[in-house]
């Protein structure tokens, strides 16, 4: 090891006599023509020569080739280099020698590369110069990133330098290469980790605004400063932008700068200034006029941002901007850049004219619209109810024609047109509802209906107060549909068409699509009152039921559920069943095989989203609510009717068949839990009860032939109960008590599905001589039931079948005369 040490002493030693040498022999005036001069070098001499500088500069500061932070790039150039970086001489201690200037970051070629790029910058073309700037701005971006803060301050403090000098410099016309200068601004402030860096970097910013960015020059100036006012044009971008990223940094001294000179730039743009006549006449800067999008994006990254204050103020500011957008007195940027063109006095030049000038308001509106749609989804909830309120104020206050005197519609609707209103619709309020799903799980469960019945399950325990209310769907849900539903009431009243009322049913309708449990049952809630209460009952239509009918018929069947057949095959498969299967060249082994990867699939999908199984029985309220009210059932017709019933019916046996799964395969407790899906189908069957027989209670119904659509659904949904339970009842009664976990809902269930057949039979009992003779067709059914253990159940069968079959013979003897 010592003569190791020794050896590496030796070449350290030689390194310093070259070294020494060389300076000598070279003298520092020689050494700075070089640099001074570079603007005499050809363009590919420049280039070189610029990135070589670089890449001295880039492993000078690091004290080892590679980029600023990084050990990327390994090349060496001398001895000392590796030296630097021994183990044995990087420690004062283990070498015995003084060497605190090996730890500091050299940056005398930095401050060199600086000094080339300020010769080239006034001498060489502007596309020249452009490639020369990719190559320092990548160092020097690099640089500024660096974990030394006094490094990275260095480099920030270049760009200032570079920046005041490169600005000075009219921009052409077409041409963006203030942008491209600094663009290198957005990615220190992006990226850097010193709060200095950023301070700094803000401090170049309003120098920078202060020098370039007023079209006017301030009084406080002096008059030898006036050329370079007004000078920044399409570097207005990268500056807001970095005035934009201060306000999502978690410093708050750094995010007050930023928004201050944002806020100080926005009211300078909206100043007063008198016209010839000495009257005040508002004009817009050149901010607003040139760089409004971006003046728009900047102050919705505070809205974003972490701290609360800056951003329920810079909601205030867009308030401010929907203002000036609407001022007649004031030019849209994008408009007045269109109608710079000379006019074509034609006819259909002029409408084309305006059609333009329509878009593009409508593009200036659009970046507002879409940040307060997102800042409705905020985590902070007095930000995204004041983002509601004021997304909803802009689109009735401006979206709409304003009303004369009289009441009417006055001028043309602009961009109030109802395709427009389609369009914020789309784009604008029903993504929205994508923000519901981020804190529904910390929400409580969705509401079951008053008269549902747990005897499977224990509902939840409740949310400590602290947890109520806070989130989305809780706070924001009902006062956003609120908002919707009022915005197309009033289109329909202004325009005369119901085109929205589509849109409203298609956000209602991506609710009931969703995995969440919770967002589908409050849009159940919210498409009944939309239908029954908000809509008038002429404006609801055949083609408005339809629509609701679909959508409610959707929500009853049960996500992934196998089919009856994958089911049976898969209770039916035991080694008899296989060697059957074999016997078959393993058909049924493959279908075997099939059904219980379904099984294994629908069992995970359940256990992820048991929310929604508190759709089933909402929605079954929803449908036993709308058809036993008079007005809709009469409204809705009997087809649609019927089309709702049978869904139910059909809905009720895919919810026993999905319970019946889930029981057998899985080891569910009884505990707080989500309602299982046997509970939502005795729930169903109550309904469906109710329903059919007030089926039956119509008299058109009745009178209609025996193969009707009506006596088919009667037939098919008391076949089913009945069925039902028969089976249950001879299930138990093999069973015993052999199987304790299966009997125990199996018992329940039955216990139910027999005081539903009671109440059925009592039901149809309570019709009168002329229901049941209308109802003779049944007695067959009816009489499935004298097979029941049940005695209650055989007596009050065999009471009704007495009273159908005399009111029957009664009816024929009548209809002989006799």
């Amino acid at each position: 090891d010592i003569y190791i040490f020794d050896e590496e002493m030796d070449k350290r030693e030689i390194d310093e006599a070259n070294a020494r040498v060389v300076y000598d022999a070279v003298s520092e005036s020689l050494v700075e023509a070089i640099y001074q001069r570079s603007s005499s070098l050809s363009s590919p001499s420049i280039r070189e020569f610029v990135y070589q500088l670089c890449r001295v500069s880039r492993m000078e500061i690091s004290g080892y080739g590679g980029h600023a932070g990084s050990q990327a790039n390994t090349v060496d150039l001398t001895q000392v280099h590796y030296r630097q970086h021994h183990t044995l001489l990087n420690s004062g201690e283990s070498s015995g020698l003084d060497q605190p200037h090996l730890n500091q970051p050299n940056i005398y070629n930095l401050q060199k590369l600086v000094e080339v790029t300020h010769y080239n910058m006034e001498t060489r073309p502007r596309l020249v110069f452009s490639d020369i700037w990719n190559t320092v701005a990548a160092h020097l971006t690099s640089t500024a990133l660096h974990s030394n803060a006094a490094v990275a301050l260095y480099a920030v403090d270049s760009f200032r330098q570079l920046s005041t000098q490169y600005l000075q410099r009219e921009e052409l016309g077409g041409f963006e290469f203030q942008r491209k200068f600094l663009k290198p601004f957005v990615t220190v402030m992006s990226r850097s980790g010193h709060v200095s860096v950023k301070e700094l970097l803000l401090k170049c910013i309003e120098r920078i605004i202060l020098m370039f960015g007023s079209g006017e020059t301030p009084e406080t100036e002096p008059a030898v400063g006036t050329r370079n006012y007004g000078t920044l044009r399409s570097g207005w971008r990268p500056v807001l932008t970095v005035l934009g990223l201060a306000g999502s940094d978690a410093d708050e001294g750094v995010a007050k700068t930023g928004f201050n000179m944002l806020t100080s730039q926005l009211r300078q743009c909206l100043s007063i200034e008198k016209d010839a006549t000495g009257a005040d006449k508002p004009r817009a800067g050149v901010l607003l006029a040139e760089r409004f999008v971006d003046l728009v994006d900047a102050l919705l990254m505070y809205v974003a941002g972490p701290h609360e204050d800056m951003s329920l103020v810079s909601i205030d500011h867009l308030v401010t901007l929907t203002t000036f957008l609407a001022d007649e007195s004031f030019a849209l940027p994008l408009v007045k850049k269109r109608s710079a063109h000379p006019s074509n006095t034609s006819s259909e030049s002029k409408n084309e004219n305006s059609t333009d000038g329509s878009e593009a308001e409508l593009e200036l509106w659009w970046p507002i619209l879409l940040g307060l749609s997102r800042s409705v989804g905020d985590r902070r909830k007095q930000v995204r109810l004041k983002s509601l309120v004021t997304l909803l104020g802009v689109i009735n206050q401006h979206f709409f024609p304003k009303k004369d005197s009289t009441g009417h519609p006055s001028g043309s609707l602009k961009h109030g047109e109802q395709q427009t209103l389609q369009l914020i619709f789309r784009g604008i309020l029903t993504p929205v509802l994508e923000h519901a799903d981020t804190d529904a799980h910390l929400g409580p469960p969705p509401p079951l209906p008053d008269d549902f019945e747990r005897f499977l399950t224990k509902p939840p325990p409740l949310l400590p107060k602290e947890k109520r209310n806070v989130t989305w769907l809780e706070t924001t849900f009902e006062h956003f549909m609120d908002g919707c539903i009022s915005i197309c009431m009033r289109a329909m009243e202004v325009f005369g068409e119901d085109s929205l009322v589509e849109e409203i049913f298609a956000m209602l309708n991506s609710c009931l699509l969703s995995d969440s449990g919770g967002l589908a049952v409050r849009g159940l809630r919210r498409l009944e009152q939309f239908v029954a209460k908000d809509l008038k009952s002429e404006d609801v239509t055949s083609d408005t039921w339809a629509t609701v009918c679909h959508m409610l018929r959707r929500c009853i069947s049960v996500r992934g559920l196998p089919s009856a057949e994958a089911a049976s095959l898969l209770e039916n498969g035991d080694s008899g069943a296989q060697d059957q299967a074999e016997e078959k060249n393993d058909s049924k082994s493959d279908e075997l095989l099939e059904a219980e990867e379904l099984v294994k699939e629908f069992i995970a999908d359940e256990q992820i989203m048991k929310d929604r199984r508190y759709i089933g029985s909402n929605v079954t309220q929803v449908i036993g609510s709308l058809l036993s009210n008079e007005k809709y059932s009469d409204s809705m017709g009997l087809r649609w009717r019927l089309f709702l019933t049978n869904g139910l019916g059909h809905g009720v046996k895919e919810w026993e068949r999905a319970g019946t799964l889930l029981a057998n395969h899985t080891n569910d407790s009884t505990d707080a839990s989500p309602p299982n899906y046997i509970e939502n189908a005795i729930y169903g069957r109550k309904w469906m009860r109710t329903l059919t027989v007030q089926v039956i209670a119509m008299d058109d119904v009745m009178s209609s032939p025996g193969d009707s659509p009506s006596h088919s659904m009667i037939k098919e949904q008391t076949q089913s109960l009945l069925s039902l339970f028969l089976e249950k009842e001879k299930f138990l009664s093999k069973t015993g008590g052999t199987e304790g976990k299966v009997l125990t809902w199996e018992a329940s269930q039955l216990t139910r599905v027999t005081k539903l057949v009671l109440e059925l039979v009592a039901k149809f009992d309570s019709l009168n001589e002329k229901k049941l003779t209308q109802l003779v067709w049944l007695t067959p059914m009816l009489s499935s039931c004298m097979d029941s253990s049940n005695e209650t159940v055989r007596q009050n069968v065999h009471r009704l079948q007495k009273k159908m079959m005399k009111n029957s013979h009664g009816g024929e003897q009548v209809k002989n005369g006799t």
